[in-house]
């Protein structure tokens, strides 16, 4: 038996993903974190849009890099304790060792004047993916808010409403009931 035939194929999905997102998701972890909102809530659809809201608000509570902790936590959500692990190094080993080989390129050219000027020019680049993304997550999670936000409003209106109409029949009932004692006390006074 292949060692691949020994994962579930859930696990076997958990690799598949995320050693695609570690080997091409670039821009740091708010271009992981939006990488993984469109894989997996979006395409795949692991987890609806509030429980990745959930899962990327857990991972800012605990320390330690948020995409690694949100891939690893994606992972256990879809294939438990083999997803666990399989999510963690699919996603950190392909980064580690791209790292791993530019610093070691780096370190050989990075001197080099043509080199200085290819960096330089990447910068905006970079930065420009950054913002995109960024721009991207802060949307969806703001548009995920406002719709929180409008559901409580319309539990709220309609938990005012039923108040309202028991208080208003409540209201209504002790004026009647005053109208008719002070009805009777003065048919009483008159005689």
């Amino acid at each position: 038996m292949l060692p691949s035939e020994m994962l579930s194929p859930a696990t076997r999905e958990v690799a598949t993903v995320f050693l695609r997102l570690g080997v091409t998701a670039f821009g740091g972890p708010a271009a992981h974190i939006a990488a993984m909102d469109d894989e997996l809530v979006e395409r795949r659809g692991w987890v609806t849009r509030a429980e990745f809201t959930d899962l990327l608000s857990a991972t800012n509570v605990v320390p330690g890099p948020n995409s690694t902790e949100l891939a690893i936590h994606l992972g256990f959500r879809r294939a438990g304790w083999p997803g666990f692990a399989m999510a963690g190094l699919c996603f950190i080993l392909p980064a580690t060792m791209i790292v791993w080989t530019l610093a070691r390129w780096y370190v050989r050219v990075g001197q080099r004047p043509e080199v200085a000027a290819m960096l330089l020019g990447m910068q905006p680049v970079v930065l420009a993916v950054v913002l995109a993304v960024v721009l991207a997550v802060v949307l969806a999670v703001v548009t995920h808010a406002i719709w929180r936000l409008r559901r409580s409003a319309v539990c709220c209106s309609a938990v005012g409403m039923c108040c309202w109409r028991l208080c208003a029949r409540s209201l209504c009932n002790a004026m009647r009931g005053s109208a008719t004692h002070i009805c009777s006390t003065r048919s009483q006074l008159a005689r």
